[in-house]
């Protein structure tokens, strides 16, 4: 699994735990000893809530709640590279550190195609061989390498609307 897959799959993940898992708990009766895993179908008690017919949430629904999420702001952190990729006017909404990794999320009202442009470029202006950008469904995909050292930027289009965070990116670089 490549390293933007394994963001993905993180950034898909984590965003369905915000959105579902908060209210979602587990049935007392499949927990413990694991008794209650032998019972027969009569012996199994009622669930706490009654089954819904909800709809998942829409593509469109989790796009506002990581617009929401992308308002929350932070510094940027003086263990950041710095030959990491910065766009303009942008602070990170959330910052993750494992090993020598940091990856942040930034989010700009600019159009994306914009924002891969510009991020490639600087990635190339501070040193990066930067590999051809790939593009997937909802943006760009832009990997570099330096010194042993890797980054992966993912710049995703959530809105047409012009909202105030229409574009994510998310930078994973190594320190």
């Amino acid at each position: 699994m490549t390293m933007f897959s394994r963001m993905i799959v993180v950034f898909a993940g984590v965003s369905l735990c915000v959105l579902i898992g908060v209210g979602c708990g587990g049935d007392e009766a499949t927990q413990g000893d694991g008794a209650a895993a032998n019972q027969t179908e009569t012996e199994r008690p009622a669930y706490k809530a009654p089954p819904t017919n909800e709809m998942p949430p829409m593509a469109s629904d989790i796009a506002v709640t990581i617009q929401e999420e992308l308002k929350v702001k932070q510094e940027l952190p003086d263990y950041y590279p710095e030959d990491g990729p910065l766009y303009p006017d942008t602070l990170p909404s959330n910052i993750r550190v494992k090993g020598s990794k940091v990856t942040m999320g930034f989010g700009t009202a600019d159009p994306a195609d914009q924002v891969a442009d510009y991020l490639e470029s600087d990635l190339q202006s501070k040193g990066w061989t930067v590999l051809p950008v790939q593009e997937v469904p909802t943006g760009s995909v832009i990997q570099g390498s330096k010194d042993g050292r890797n980054v992966t930027v993912l710049v995703s289009h959530l809105s047409e609307s012009g909202d105030e965070y229409a574009t994510m990116i998310m930078v994973s670089v190594q320190r």
